[in-house]
C-alpha cells in the first residue's frame, strides 16, 4: 500500500499476474500522481499461476479480505474506494463490487473473461469501465454481453493494438489514464 498526499481515494489493483511488473508499477504511479492510494495485489499464488489459475472463490476471498483490511486498518480507510481488476482478477473485481456495494465506488476491468462473473453482474451497482485488449469480435461480444448485464452505469473502451497483452508502454499508460479519468468521474 502506498498512500500519496493529498489523498482523494484508494484503488485496489487486483491482478492475475505479477504486480511487480514494471508496467503495473507504472500504472500505480500514475494513479498515485492523481491522488489515489494504491494497493497492488497478486491474487494468484506462484503455484496457481504455474497451474494456469485458481477457482474464483479463493480469489474473491482474497480480494474481499484486502478491501476489508483497507477499509478498517489504513490511512485510506475513509475515502472512496475503487478496484482495478486485470486478467483473471477482472471477473473477481466485479463479484467483489456486487458483494460490497457500500465499499466499492467504481471499477475498471481490463482483459480477462468478465462473463465469468455472470451470476453477480446484475448486482454490480458501482460504475464499471470495461477495457478490452483488441478489436477481436469474440472478445468484444463477450465484453458487451457482460456489460449489458451490469446493474449500474458502465462504459467500454477498446484499446487498439494491444493484442500482445499490452507489451508497449503507451498501452499501459492508456490503461492508467482511462482508469484515472473513470475514477475522477465516478468516485465522490
Amino acid at each position: 500500500l502506498i498512500v500519496p498526499t493529498p489523498l482523494r481515494g484508494a484503488v485496489v489493483m487486483a491482478l492475475g499476474e505479477d504486480s511487480g511488473d514494471p508496467r503495473w508499477k507504472g500504472v500505480a504511479a500514475i494513479l498515485r500522481r492523481a491522488g489515489y492510494a494504491t494497493l497492488s495485489l497478486d491474487l494468484l499464488t506462484a503455484d496457481e499461476r504455474a497451474d494456469g489459475g485458481a477457482e474464483a472463490g479463493p480469489l474473491g476471498e482474497r480480494l474481499g479480505e484486502a478491501v476489508t483490511w483497507l477499509r478498517r486498518s489504513t490511512d485510506a480507510a475513509e475515502g472512496p474506494l475503487a478496484i482495478l481488476g486485470s486478467g483473471s482478477a477482472a471477473p473477481v473485481a466485479l463479484v467483489t463490487a456486487a458483494e460490497r456495494p457500500e465499499d466499492v465506488g467504481a471499477v475498471v476491468v481490463h482483459g480477462g473473461r468478465i462473463d465469468r462473473a455472470e451470476e453477480s453482474l446484475a448486482a454490480v451497482r458501482a460504475p464499471v469501465l470495461v477495457l478490452l485488449e483488441s478489436r477481436d469480435s469474440f472478445v468484444r461480444e463477450i465484453g458487451e454481453w457482460a456489460r449489458g448485464r451490469l446493474g449500474g452505469p458502465s462504459g467500454l473502451e477498446v484499446l487498439t493494438g494491444t493484442e500482445d497483452v499490452l507489451r508497449g508502454a503507451w498501452n499501459w499508460r492508456r490503461v492508467a489514464s482511462e482508469s484515472v479519468a473513470w475514477f475522477e468521474r465516478h468516485l465522490p
